[in-house]
């Protein structure tokens, strides 16, 4: 007898996915094997069942019954055959010749279709470049495409001209290419998919693959200097500050426009124009090369007050700057255009050469505005160079980093930019006898900055983003400090967290600059941070090293922030560190480091560890560790047996406890630090130890 096939419902192949999927069921006696499945609409079911077999569906109600009944849907005839369902649901069927016998019956669950593939498209444009802030951005009318597979492909899908946003539905499964225009006047620096930063992406394309049911959004992120765009019925910034022939960009709502009227007209609120810049409603752009102040108009809104200013700065001039350097090595650069630019002219007191930095430190007779130089003085300098006013530069940087000069007024880090955007990866960096984080540059002073690739890195007087500082003070607040200040008073912080792991926010605030040259006191982590999180601590420890440090040094610490206590480990001994404390010594420091603390630091008994450091000049941190809340008292006796002085007398809480002993005005020579505690709560056995000391002057 021929097989024949009967299928009730329609077939349908579903946009989303384009693929349809055969399942399989067969009898295994009488049972049907699997008696219960799941399956999207438009899949195909196919029965492989026994002669003696046939699979009928019936109503919910018949089927617990254990009755025949068919409620008109599908009907697999005895042998098997296909079915394909498109209604969703739970679809019961039963075998007819023994479903009331043998309860051989099951179940089909067919899920709802997924919605239509969806990619939408959207141009922003971002006022400063920062993509730590998102308040400042619009959407910006550029040309966008979508294409399938790639863009080499040539098969657009679908495409927007002047507008904000292209959104694309009903794609079927692979591979989609958004596309958008490029505009010379503004830089692509940004990508965010879904909500989600993708971080600095100069690529004005994103690839995305689809299956089925997803829907997906693409934001390509831009900047331009001097940005300015509507918020509600206002312009933001309403008073911006650029240089003859710099672009201004206006982004606008529709019904906005920007024209240039007179003082009197702005100051009216009206709206004649004064044959000066006119911006179409919507936005555009308007470059401005006479200096003084150009007053403008939203000529619909203008009786609301929407109104703005715009001060174009002159032209360079002759100036005067003066300039203050320590005595030693200074980080230095040129903030004004010179005609004879050697050292020897610009800094006749000098007593080294001008080095620059391309890798490795490179000694130079001659200098250049944009860049920064290691010169060093005998003693405190006053230097006033006399010049063309510099009000921005640029300079090509090397992937890495750079040392960068400045201009001749001050302006805030977060002005410096790059090309391509987005490569500065390090805050600033100053130096004044160690390196500091620096908020801005100041004229004649050089700094450290950092990108991930080679580019240009620019000057700016009046815009750009690129060396936030913003998360830096949120990173450190937590973090416990380590001052390491030499002889001379020099000094670096370094900064440790027992939690977490390095992330590129971390890295932009904690790898600190190249070592200086020689003879320059530098302290850092043997990693080049500044900043280090004990958690990833290889073996626990994380050695620091110290660079031409005149002694005595002292180190000071902070960390009460810290959830547990770290260990300090010099020239062999360890100090744990909890709280604040300070120690100086007049020893050379042959290994340092920090880290997390060692089991043998943790007791669970009265312990008097060795002092630290020791032999010492003039102070020494004595510690130790109390297993209760206790009584408590420490004397120090000279080596004939007299007590000196008292350092603790009274009752201390359990854990571990310090006391600092500052010895300078006891002579050289040996000395017994004793310690008595008992039990505050109930006495019993006291605890008796003694250490020596050495004073060493």
């Amino acid at each position: 007898m021929m097989k024949s096939v009967i299928v009730l419902s329609l077939v349908m192949v579903f946009a989303s996915s384009g693929l349809c999927t055969t399942h399989t069921i067969v009898s295994s006696g009488f049972t049907f094997s699997p008696d219960t499945l799941t399956v999207n609409i438009g899949d195909t079911v196919q029965f492989s069942i026994a002669s003696i077999h046939d699979a009928v569906e019936v109503s919910q109600t018949t089927w617990n019954a254990d009755d025949t009944t068919s409620n008109g849907g599908f009907r697999v005839p005895f042998g098997g055959g296909f079915a394909v369902l498109t209604a969703p649901g739970i679809h019961y069927y039963v075998c007819q010749a023994h479903v009331t016998s043998m309860g051989m019956k099951g179940t089909i669950t067919v899920n709802a279709a997924p919605p239509p593939n969806t990619i939408t498209i959207r141009s922003i444009a971002d006022q400063d470049g920062n993509l730590l802030s998102v308040n400042d951005r619009m959407f910006k009318p550029w040309s966008l495409k979508l294409y399938q597979d790639s863009v080499a492909s040539g098969i657009v899908v679908d495409s927007v001209s002047s507008g904000d946003s292209l959104n694309v539905i009903n794609l079927n499964a692979g591979t989609y290419v958004a596309l958008e225009a490029d505009s010379l006047s503004w830089s692509h620096i940004s990508v965010s998919v879904d909500g989600i930063s993708q971080g600095a992406v100069t690529s004005r394309q994103w690839s995305l693959t689809v299956t089925s049911g997803e829907s997906h959004v693409i934001d390509f992120i831009n900047f331009s200097p001097n940005t300015i765009i509507s918020v509600g019925l206002t312009f933001s910034p309403d008073s911006i500050t650029v240089l003859p022939g710099d672009r201004i960009q206006f982004v606008l709502d529709p019904m906005h426009n920007a024209a240039e009227v007179s003082q009197a007209t702005w100051l009216a609120n009206d709206t004649l124009s004064n044959g000066g810049f006119r911006v179409p409603f919507g936005g555009g752009t308007a470059i401005l090369t006479t200096p003084g102040t150009h007053y403008y108009v939203c000529q619909a809104h203008a009786a609301f007050g929407m109104k703005g200013r715009i001060f174009v700065l002159p032209e360079s001039s002759n100036v005067a700057v003066s300039l203050s350097y320590l005595s030693g090595w200074n980080l230095i650069s040129l903030p004004v255009r010179v005609s004879d630019n050697s050292v020897t002219a610009l800094f006749p007191s000098a007593v080294s050469r001008a080095f620059a930095y391309q890798g490795s430190y490179t000694p130079l007779t001659t200098m250049a505005d944009g860049y920064g130089y290691w010169l060093k003085f005998n003693d405190t300098q006053s230097v006033t160079l006399h010049g063309l006013s510099l009000l921005r530069d640029s300079l090509t940087a090397q992937q890495g980093w750079n040392l960068i000069g400045s201009v001749t007024v001050p302006f805030p880090a977060v002005n410096l930019s790059s090309q391509p955007p987005g490569i500065i990866s390090s805050v600033l960096f100053g130096f004044n006898g160690s390196y500091y984080t620096a908020d801005s540059v100041r004229p004649g002073l050089g700094y450290w900055l950092k990108t991930s690739q080679a580019g240009e890195l620019y000057l700016n007087l009046i815009h750009g983003a690129g060396a936030s500082t913003a998360s830096r003070d949120e990173i450190l607040q937590g973090a416990g400090k380590l001052v390491i200040r030499d002889g001379e008073g020099n000094s670096q912080t370094l900064f440790v967290g027992d939690q977490g792991a390095e992330t590129p926010a971390l890295r932009r605030i904690a790898e600190l600059p190249p070592v200086p040259p020689p003879g320059v006191f530098d302290a850092r982590f043997s990693s080049g941070f500044r900043l280090q999180e004990i958690g990833m601590a290889p073996n626990g420890v994380f050695p620091i090293q110290i660079s031409s440090a005149v002694y005595p040094v002292t180190l000071t610490w902070n960390m009460r922030t810290l959830q547990k206590p770290v260990s300090l480990r010099l020239n062999g001994g360890e100090t744990v560190l909890s709280g604040t404390g300070s120690v100086t010594t007049t020893q050379p420091i042959r290994s340092i480091s920090l880290g997390r603390v060692s089991g043998s630091n943790t007791p669970q008994e009265y312990v008097l560890k060795p002092a630290f450091p020791d032999p010492f000049n003039p102070s020494t941190l004595i510690q130790y560790f109390l297993p209760v809340r206790s009584r408590v008292v420490l004397n120090v006796f000279n080596i004939i047996g007299q007590k000196i002085t008292t350092l603790v007398n009274g009752i201390q809480d359990e854990g571990l406890q310090s006391v600092t002993w500052n010895a300078e005005s006891f002579s050289s020579g040996i000395y017994i630090v004793e310690m008595t505690a008992v039990s505050a709560a109930d006495g019993g056995r006291p605890f008796h130890r003694m250490i020596k000391v050495v004073l060493q002057r």
